[in-house]
């Protein structure tokens, strides 16, 4: 009890004014602080539930990616096997590789590796060794479209391998590059690709996981895929080298995750795949936790599981499962604790500031009931110390309370009351210090030594307010503490002052003085004593500093811009020389109208009688205005009419305060009117572009864009007119070369049909010798009687034999042109071929340029697929054709040797009837060796007609093939007719194929060869 007793002592010691506001700050605190801890709690719970949700997802969705980038990445690769460019390349390396012999590979290595310029990372820039090697060419052909496909892919290398396990290309050219994988070097890399290359079932790809590969020992991955032509025959294989950072692209980002998230990609073996913060890349133990990734488990991990397998402390880590080719992954999404408690700090932030916030409200709450209290209490105390003071004026406030305060006030008003009536001369006296002290006027007064005895109230409000300016001066300056001090401290240089005071005829002297950044006037007034002396100083304050601010505003706002003042009713009292300079008039001129005659609103449906209702009703219109001029046009000014108002809220005038902005809208306009050209222009450029590309999709090539563009266009129409005169020169040539081919094949028809003939008429003459030695035989015994006619019959014989000799050497010799004709026709029908490749190439690249077009290039893109569509029929007609110029080079080979047969035959005939012939002397004496001799000649006959009749046969299937050929050279021809492309260049090409045709098959083939044009610099092919 006695401490309970001994507290409220101690509180009554202390003043209401501070008791009651303490007490509601203690109680509010209390209930903020319980409130805080239970929301942080709650909040971080709820916070650390979507932390590990959101990782989560991230994850799953990570491994969705990946799943989608492999997916992407083995269709890609499965699309460049199957693909006839990628075939043509591996051919024309394979035989490039043949060409340079078993030295192939170091000859390579030293080209491309050892001699390249460039640094290990950038010997992709080779695109040519420079030492004119069909190999060099060929790589020069087809290296920027496989370093493209590297790049796009963001791939470490793309390889080729041959049938025999040779790579006979690299993009990046590093230290494996011309190595066979069949030396073991390449670890599970080269295995697997000897292992495709051996298994003609193989299909699809195979993936290769991550291993420390090469002389760096990088951690590489690869996708190999068989390459098979159209027989089904593989003919090698292309692999893709993908290393951590191709991965990265793809997955490796943190985006949405923070400042601290990453995710990254480990195997099966527990080694990342990925750039992995943290991770240890060591084997999973058993039973750990993300095994179950592997299975399909998705989930978030432990702080025991984390630390046991990376060093992601203080972190938040979930796991998802990623298919990755036919590899099972683990995708791992890891976050900072801390960053994902963030906002429940913030939060704890902005509850303590607003915490604090309502502390200091409730404090000043409580401030509030408590002066509610202790002000009247002070009230009565200043009335009791009024009347002590014999200060009867002021009545005793508070006395109609009726609580003990009323009671109070009511005593002591009575008290009052009594008092007053003894207070008259007392009251007189106060009254005049009362008005000195209660002036508005900042007064002081000083002695005639110029120290200060008096200062009102006004004064010292005007110091407080002012306070840290006065200090800057004086340190120790205060208000409160003035009286006796002399007003020197005011002065910086106190003598020079001191002179000007005591000159009366300065007198009353006015000057502004510096306070720090304060402006404070002061007005010095002399008081003269009863016998005229001077008795001291009257001096009277006033503080300037916003006056004097906002006449310097003025001024910048007079001297920059647009100014004018109106009375109510619209019309000039003052204008600005800016507005008199705009107008062109001077200001005597412009006041007195008014402005309702001179400015509207610009682009408004408001008129100017709205605006002076609106600006009276006391609101600023503001905007853009048109002022009209008497000769230079209408002025623009951006600003706004703004009311003038009393203290009692009435409007006294306006006044329009803005800048002017004619210059620029002027430039504005030029502006659009430039735009509107351009547009104009780009217009005509489409229309023209349009009719281009619609007379290209209907074949004719000859059109050309003459009608010249506008400047910044009209490289695009030279380029354009270019591009389609190399098409046409392109489609020039094939037609050339298709007519070279018509008449090499009228030949070959030609020839084949006077072999026929040839071949038609030795049989009949084998068929006449069958006859004549039958009768022969039969007659043999009328010896006597024949000899002489045996004789004729047997030189007969002789000379038809000799002379099938010959006929059969004419047929070997047709039959060695036909052979050539059709070596030169196959390296014609491989000239078509390269054209057409060369076609596709341009007709890609033009798919490309109109695809950058975008909607303009979109009839070109058109006429570029049928370009391309063309090029392959004519690729596909050219490789029916060589098929069939092999199998019939076959059948002639066959006939030569057929031919060959029947010439020595033939030969071994001319002999026998030589011997027949010595011995028709004998026939006398040897009728019986005779007779045996007839028979051998008569079996001999019969094998002739029978390999005779063979020939026919055989010469039939070359005419057959030959005319078949002669009607797919003519089926070219019609193709190619279809494009419009100068008759008159066509014409000249067939005379000068026809030409060079008179001079000989071979000779014809090897021009047609030798003047393709490809080696020209400028043609189509470097478009």
């Amino acid at each position: 009890m006695a401490d309970m007793q001994g507290i409220l002592m101690g509180l009554s010691r202390i003043r209401i004014a501070f008791r009651l506001p303490a007490a509601f700050f203690l109680i509010v605190a209390l209930s903020l602080g319980v409130l805080g801890v239970f929301s942080y709690r709650s909040a971080k719970v709820t916070l650390v539930k979507s932390g590990e949700a959101e990782l989560m997802d991230v994850a799953a969705s990570r491994g969705d990616a990946l799943k989608r980038w492999s997916e992407a990445v083995n269709t890609d690769l499965m699309m460049q096997a199957r693909s006839p460019l990628l075939q043509n390349a591996l051919r024309t390396f394979s035989a490039a590789w043949t060409v340079l012999g078993p030295e192939a590979a170091d000859t390579l290595y030293r080209l491309y590796v050892t001699e390249n310029g460039f640094p290990s990372f950038l010997r992709l820039n080779t695109s040519d060794a420079g030492d004119g090697s069909v190999y060099s060419r060929a790589h020069l052909r087809f290296h920027d479209h496989f370093r493209s496909l590297m790049k796009r892919g963001a791939y470490r290398d793309i390889y080729v391998f041959n049938a025999e396990g040779e790579m006979v290309y690299s993009v990046a050219k590093q230290s494996d590059f011309a190595k066979s994988a069949t030396d073991g070097t390449g670890g599970a890399f080269f295995d697997a690709v000897t292992r495709i290359l051996a298994d003609p079932e193989a299909e699809g790809s195979e993936f290769i996981d991550f291993f420390d590969y090469g002389d760096a020992q990088e951690s590489s991955s690869f996708l190999i895929a068989p390459v098979r032509q159209e027989d089904g025959a593989t003919i090698g294989a292309i692999a893709y080298r993908m290393t951590t950072a191709t991965l990265s692209e793809n997955i490796g980002h943190s985006a949405g995750l923070g400042q601290t998230g990453q995710t990254f990609a480990i195997g099966n073996d527990g080694i990342a795949r990925t750039e992995a913060k943290g991770w240890h890349n060591a084997p999973l133990p058993e039973g750990a936790l993300l095994l179950g990734a592997l299975r399909g488990a998705k989930g978030i991990m432990g702080d025991a599981a984390a630390m046991e397998l990376s060093d992601l402390n203080n972190q938040i880590s979930a796991y998802a499962p990623a298919k990755v080719f036919d590899k099972d992954w683990i995708i791992i999404a890891s976050k900072n604790l801390d960053e994902i408690l963030e906002p429940v700090a913030n939060f704890m932030s902005n509850t303590i500031i607003f915490g604090g916030i309502t502390l200091f409200v409730s404090a000043l709450l409580g401030l509030f009931i408590a002066l509610g209290v202790s002000g009247p209490l002070r009230d009565i105390k200043r009335s009791i110390e009024d009347v002590s003071r014999e200060n009867y004026d002021n009545a005793v406030p508070h006395g109609k309370r009726r609580d003990e305060i009323g009671d109070i006030g009511r005593a002591l008003e009575a008290l009052r009351a009594r008092l007053a009536g003894t207070s008259t001369l007392t009251k007189e006296m106060s009254f005049k210090s009362a008005a000195l002290g209660s002036t508005s006027a900042a007064l002081m007064i000083t002695d005639d030594d110029f120290n200060i005895t008096y200062l009102n109230d006004a004064v010292k409000v005007m110091m407080r307010n002012q306070l840290e300016q006065f200090r800057t001066v004086l340190k120790t300056f205060d208000p409160d503490s003035l009286i006796g001090v002399n007003i020197d401290i005011f002065h910086a240089k106190p003598d020079q002052i001191r002179r000007l005071i005591e000159d009366p005829s300065k007198m009353p002297f006015r000057t502004d003085i510096r306070v720090g950044t304060a402006r404070i006037q002061i007005e010095l007034s002399p008081v003269w004593g009863p016998e005229g002396d001077f008795a001291g100083l009257v001096v009277e304050w006033a503080d300037v500093t916003e006056e004097r601010r906002k006449t310097s505003v003025l001024a910048a706002i007079e001297s920059g811009q647009i100014m004018a003042e109106c009375d109510v009713d619209g019309r000039f009292v003052r204008v600005n020389a800016n507005f008199a300079t705009m107008i062109g008039q001077s200001a005597d001129r412009i006041i007195g109208r008014n402005f309702t005659d001179m400015i509207t609103l610009d682009s408004q449906e408001e008129n100017v009688g709205s605006i002076l209702t609106t600006v009276h009703a006391g609101t600023a219109v503001q905007g853009r205005f048109n002022i009209k001029r008497d000769q230079q046009g209408e002025a623009i000014v951006e600003g706004g009419f703004y009311p003038v108002i009393d203290r009692r809220n009435d409007t006294i005038g306006v006044s329009l305060i803005g800048s002017d902005v004619t210059a620029a809208q002027v430039q504005l306009n030029m502006a659009e009117e430039r735009q509107r050209a351009m547009q104009a222009a780009q217009q005509a450029v489409v229309e023209s572009l349009s009719v281009g590309m619609r007379d290209i999709s209907n074949g004719d090539l000859t059109t050309r864009l003459d009608v010249a563009f506008a400047p910044e266009y009209e490289q695009l129409r030279m380029d354009f007119n270019d591009a389609l005169e190399n098409l046409t020169r392109a489609m020039r040539n094939i037609a050339g070369e298709t007519g070279a081919m018509h008449a090499e094949t009228s030949e070959i028809v030609k020839a084949a049909d006077e072999m026929s003939v040839r071949t038609e008429r030795q049989a009949m003459t084998l068929q006449e010798t069958a006859s004549s030695l039958d009768e022969l035989t039969t007659n043999i015994t009328q010896t006597a009687n024949g000899a002489a006619k045996a004789n004729q019959v047997v030189s007969e014989a002789r000379t038809r034999a000799e002379q099938s000799g010959s006929v059969v050497d004419e047929a070997e010799n047709a039959m060695a042109q036909i052979a050539a004709s059709s070596q030169e026709i196959v390296k014609v029908i491989s000239v078509i071929d390269d054209i057409s490749f060369q076609t596709n190439l341009l007709a890609l690249n033009a798919g490309v340029e109109a695809a950058r077009a975008g909607e303009a290039g979109r009839g070109f893109a058109v006429v570029a697929t049928e370009v391309r569509a063309l090029a392959q029929r004519c690729a596909n007609a050219a490789a029916e054709i060589n098929q069939l110029i092999s199998v019939s080079g076959q059948h002639v080979s066959r006939g030569v040797e057929l031919v060959g047969v029947t010439g020595e035959t033939l030969k071994k005939i001319v002999h026998s009837i030589s011997d027949i012939s010595d011995y028709i002397a004998e026939i006398a004496d040897a009728g019986k060796e005779q007779s045996i001799g007839l028979a051998q000649v008569n079996s001999a006959v019969n094998q002739i007609d029978h390999v005779t009749q063979q020939n026919a046969a055989m010469f039939e299937e070359t005419t057959s093939a030959s005319h078949a050929l002669a009607q797919r050279a003519n089926s070219l021809t019609e193709t190619i007719g279809h494009f419009q492309i100068g008759e008159t260049a066509i014409a000249r090409t067939m005379s000068q194929k026809k030409a060079r045709t008179a001079r000989g098959p071979v000779a014809q083939g090897n021009l047609a060869v030798a003047q393709a044009p490809r080696s020209d610099p400028n043609d189509w092919e470097d478009f």
